[in-house]
């Protein structure tokens, strides 16, 4: 079964356990600031999925000034959190939070750019369009997608070298035997070319990856339109 992402100590643990958990989470959001300073313009409108604590909602806050931001999220102590770890930038005026997923949005909520980061591989296989196909239509005319997930790889040695990466970042063996145990059960995972066919059903385009740490990889596409 999937952690319940709106238990107190599990978002009190967030932000420590999940450096430790993903590979390369440090660098993915790095590079997805980037990419967002490189291809948003100003008063861009950015819809956050899954802002978990606010960790990129924080740090894009300080990239432009003129962004505004929609964080949404299923977990309510989530969202609580997030609200309290941006309070000290005094931002507020530019971020909305909204409980809930996707097909909660008003109809005429469009974005510049749409952040999925650590959300699409928990969601199960026959659910995956259908989230995909909301979302674009919540894209303004070529918004960028972003995602970040883990992946079904085919190469053995990048799911054996996966626990000792997490063990270097911090885990303990014990952790990453649980971890690894508890994978086929958390997760729906698909391989690059079935991810890459989503979109395209979904209406997006131009799908190519952007990183890659071991079995996660970082996805960039536009919408049709």
């Amino acid at each position: 079964m999937t952690k319940d992402f709106n238990h107190p100590q599990i978002v009190a643990s967030y932000d420590q356990h999940i450096r430790q958990l993903i590979p390369g989470y440090e660098t993915m959001h790095q590079q997805v600031k980037a990419i967002l300073k490189a291809t948003m313009p100003d008063h861009a409108q950015i819809l956050i999925i899954g802002c978990g604590t606010g960790h990129e909602l924080r740090e894009l806050l300080n990239v432009n000034h003129t962004w505004h931001f929609t964080a949404i999220d299923v977990s309510e102590n989530m969202l609580d959190q997030a609200r309290k770890n941006i309070a000290p930038l005094n931002e507020n005026s530019r971020v909305q939070f909204v409980l809930g997923d996707a097909s909660v949005l008003a109809a005429s909520a469009k974005f510049h750019s749409i952040l999925v980061l650590l959300v699409a591989h928990f969601i199960e296989f026959t659910a995956k369009l259908p989230f995909f196909q909301i979302l674009n239509q919540h894209c303004l005319r070529q918004a960028i997608l972003l995602t970040y997930d883990l992946m079904q790889m085919a190469q053995p040695a990048l799911w054996q070298a996966l626990p000792y990466l997490c063990q270097s970042n911090g885990l303990s063996q014990k952790q990453t035997d649980t971890m690894m145990t508890r994978l086929p059960q958390d997760f729906f995972l698909v391989n690059e070319q079935e991810y890459c066919d989503i979109l395209q059903q979904a209406g997006f385009n131009e799908t190519y990856c952007f990183s890659q740490a071991l079995t996660y990889q970082g996805f960039i596409a536009k919408n049709f339109d």
